[in-house]
């Protein structure tokens, strides 16, 4: 079986079959859409999509969307560093107004397209995943997106928040990692219907740092989450076994970030109360 090489494809592709492996995937999102039949009359539909970004052997990435009953047939299916093999769709030019990928086409998917989970061969290498501690974030620009893998201390309740887009579903949670320090996330919309439990390991791509009373966390649109995910991530299995004796006393174990700058406060007077003493740049630096 010869599969067809991302770079290759355009809009005249056709029949084509790829082998690739997802680097990204979004929530589904609803849109409407108005046909206008007169001046005085439209008639308004709504629809759903999601979308994914693959890449091959070659480090060629591409974004393929679904629609609606390919939205239904496809979405379960489709996970992050999984490996599939793509069957059918046809090739769009790329937007990139509203893209992810950097490609200058696109594929879209349609509902006879076959697609079929692969095992692990070798062929396509997993991407290393960048990794923020959460000690990290007290430095970090407001609604800057971030990877966390995290453990969960503690889960609220799902709550009705007023928003400017109506209101919405949320449910807070307190997270904790191997820097020994935990933060609040905040699980907006369909994140919020995860079933989450106190010990589970969150791997958690594209979060945005908020800051309400100190730094805090939240999903959007374009976050995804792994629950418990295998011990091949590396990240996954440091914090699993930072914590392997510690999960039922996780409360008392992380630390505040608010507590961070209190502690900068007092290196700061160390620094301060060495002003008699000669000091050297490189510790300067350090404070």
């Amino acid at each position: 079986l010869t599969y067809t090489p991302l770079k290759q494809l355009t809009t005249f592709s056709r029949d084509f079959i790829i082998f690739v492996r997802v680097l990204k995937k979004s929530g589904i999102k609803v849109f409407e859409t108005r046909n206008n039949t007169n001046s005085s009359n439209s008639i308004s539909t709504q629809g759903k999509l999601f979308y994914f970004i693959v890449i091959d052997k070659d480090d060629n990435e591409i974004q393929v969307t679904c629609f609606n009953k390919a939205v239904d047939k496809f979405f379960d299916l489709i996970e992050e560093d999984k490996l599939y093999e793509i069957r059918g769709g046809y090739v769009k030019i790329n937007d990139r107004k509203f893209s992810r990928s950097k490609s200058d086409y696109k594929i879209v998917l349609e509902e006879n397209t076959i697609i079929t989970k692969k095992s692990e061969n070798g062929i396509i290498k997993q991407k290393p995943i960048n990794i923020t501690l959460i000690k990290d974030i007290q430095t970090l620009k407001l609604y800057s997106i971030i990877n966390l893998c995290v453990i969960v201390i503690d889960v609220g309740e799902i709550l009705m928040k007023n928003t400017r887009n109506g209101l919405q579903p949320l449910k807070k949670i307190t997270v904790g990692d191997i820097s020994q320090y935990k933060i609040e996330l905040s699980l907006w919309r369909s994140h919020s219907q995860w079933e989450i439990e106190k010990g589970d390991i969150l791997l958690l791509n594209n979060v945005k740092v908020g800051e309400f009373k100190g730094k805090n966390v939240s999903t959007f649109d374009e976050t995804t989450i792994k629950k418990n995910p295998d011990l091949s991530y590396e990240c996954v299995k440091n914090l699993d076994e930072f914590v392997k004796n510690k999960r039922y006393n996780l409360e008392n174990y992380f630390l505040e970030l608010e507590n961070l700058n209190e502690i900068r406060a007092q290196k700061v007077k160390e620094l301060e109360d060495m002003s008699f003493c000669t000091v050297y740049i490189k510790d300067v630096l350090e404070y």
